[in-house]
Order: structure tokens, then C-alpha cells, then sequence
């Protein structure tokens, strides 16, 4: 039995199935709900409150409340190369209720045109920022996902250098980049990212050729899927190959400054194990996951913070 305040993410809900329910909450009662919405209100009573109100949240803002109460350290889950940090809704079933969680999202995927940043570094600060506005001082707890964890690692140190306390940063599947080979002839550009958004969506990309895409196309598709990106618009499509293209270039400048932070790394087992840090200070620490996702490395929330 199911209950009003019994919340979506805890019965097994996720980014993906959120989508499908939107759609359904906009078919029945013609209203305009964002994504947002459903992460911030994942109760039955809770839905029904905003849906007299303001049920236009901006889902694509930098700082994105995934779970906004509780008493515990919050942790901030940076996004990866897409941009977006809607898929870490499937963290909150499996992080203690008392720990806030909250998602770093790339500037400008509003399509307000927000000047994306040049180097990770700045990316980094920017980040750094926007969490001490709901969280002033530490301890942190940061967690980073593909290139998300390369930004961790520099959010960390700058907020070391500011006498904050990091208590722990969580790497997931993020590999450390071998500086001694050269850059490769061509980083991805805006058309790779909407092939990549697609590809994640199960298109066969292939099967499209070389033809170029438009952001339209790419709209048409993403809404005939039902995706989880069904909301998107044209600008906003745009604005989300821009973010991708860019973080790309943005990665392989970058050099990872020493910190003494706790750093756990996971990596699925299907992959090349994960090579050993080689920058100075790297952290230690870390464990593969399994195959069905489960974790081998312990606890995401350890019993100190």
C-alpha cells in the first residue's frame, strides 16, 4: 500500500521514471510541472500543494535541491560532461534521509546565456560558491561523477585553502587522464554532444550518417522517445551541446592541485581497472562496483560526518 506521504525516490523511483511521471500529472490535470517539482516535492501530499502553485521551478539552475531538509552534512553531486544532474535522484533512495543532497548543473543550460566558463578551475569556484550559499562552512562532502570528479578534486582544494574542512570526496568512474601523451587532433564538438545525447537516449547514431544535426531534430527525437529530456526546447538542446563541447576542451588543461581529502573511487568491474593516481597529493582509497551497480567499497555515508 502506497501512501500520500510515502515519497517517489524512496519506493524506487528515478530521474528517468520521473519524466513519465510528469507527463502523466500534466495529462491529467493541464498543468505546466517541471522536473524540479517531483525532486523537491516526491510525496503525493506534497505535489498536490504545488500544483495550485508555482509549478515552474527552474530544473536546469547551477545549485538543484534534490532533497532540501535534514540534519546531517549535505552532499553536492557535481555533474558529469552532459551538464545535467538530474540522474543523481537515484542516490536518494540509498543516502541517509538526514543528509540534504543537492546537484551542481553546468551555467547557461537555461538558455539565458550565461558565458560558460573557460577552465575547470573557474568551473570549480563558481561551484565552490554556489554550495556555501546553503552551506556557509564545512565539513563537505562532495561527490562527482565522470568529469565531475576531476572537479571535485578542485572545488577541494580551493575550499582547503579557504581553512574548510573536506570530509570526503566520492569519485565515480572517473579516471585519472595520462598527461605525458598528446592532446588528441580533434576534442569533441557540438554536433558529438547531441550524437552522445542521443545515443544515451538507445538511438542507433550510425544509422544517421554524416548528415549534421539540428537542435529541432534533436528535440523531435528526444520527445518521441518519451525521454527524460522530453522537456527540453530547442535553446535549451543547444545550450546542453554547448556545455558538453566545452567541458570537453575544459578537461584535459586541467592539473589537479594537491589536497589531503578522503577520496573514495568507484568504477564498474566491466571496465580497465582504474590506474593509479599519479598527480601530487593524490588521494587514496576506493573500490570497483559490481556489475548490477552495487557497491563494493562501502559505505556512502560514513558514520563520522
Amino acid at each position: 500500500m502506497v501512501g500520500i506521504h510515502d515519497s517517489f525516490f524512496d519506493l524506487g523511483g528515478d530521474s528517468i521514471m520521473s519524466m513519465g511521471l510528469v507527463n502523466r500529472i500534466r495529462s491529467a490535470f493541464g498543468v505546466k510541472l517541471g522536473m524540479r517539482t517531483v525532486l523537491t516535492a516526491p510525496t503525493v501530499a506534497e505535489l498536490a500543494q504545488r500544483l495550485g502553485g508555482d509549478a515552474e521551478q527552474d530544473s536546469l539552475d547551477v545549485l538543484l535541491p534534490l532533497r532540501e531538509h535534514g540534519s546531517r552534512v549535505p552532499l553536492f553531486c557535481v555533474h558529469p560532461a552532459g551538464g545535467l544532474s538530474w540522474s543523481y535522484s537515484a542516490l536518494l533512495r540509498s543516502v541517509d534521509a538526514e543528509h540534504p543532497v543537492y546537484g551542481l548543473q553546468c551555467r547557461g543550460l537555461d538558455g539565458e546565456g550565461d558565458a560558460l566558463p573557460g577552465t575547470l578551475e573557474e568551473m570549480a569556484a563558481d561551484y565552490v560558491a554556489q554550495i556555501r550559499r546553503v552551506r556557509p562552512t564545512g565539513p563537505y562532502v562532495l561527490l562527482g561523477w565522470s568529469l565531475g570528479g576531476t572537479v571535485i578534486h578542485a572545488m577541494a582544494a580551493l575550499l582547503q585553502a579557504e581553512g574548510e574542512e573536506v570530509a570526503l570526496l566520492v569519485n565515480l568512474d572517473e579516471y585519472p587522464l595520462d598527461r605525458s601523451q598528446p592532446l588528441p587532433d580533434r576534442l569533441p564538438d557540438e554536433q558529438d554532444a547531441l550524437r552522445v545525447l542521443l545515443d544515451f537516449e538507445g538511438y542507433d547514431v550510425t544509422a544517421l550518417g554524416d548528415a549534421r544535426l539540428t537542435h529541432g531534430q534533436v528535440v523531435t527525437m528526444l520527445r518521441e522517445r518519451q525521454s527524460v529530456l522530453a522537456s527540453l526546447d530547442e535553446d535549451n538542446v543547444a545550450a546542453l551541446a554547448r556545455a558538453f563541447a566545452n567541458n570537453r576542451g575544459c578537461s584535459w588543461p586541467m592539473n589537479r592541485p594537491a589536497t589531503g581529502a578522503t577520496c573514495w573511487c568507484w568504477w564498474p568491474r566491466r571496465t580497465r581497472r582504474c590506474p593509479r593516481p599519479t598527480w601530487p597529493g593524490a588521494p587514496s582509497g576506493g573500490g570497483p562496483l559490481s556489475t548490477d551497480g552495487s557497491s563494493t567499497g562501502g559505505s556512502l555515508t560514513p558514520t563520522r560526518i
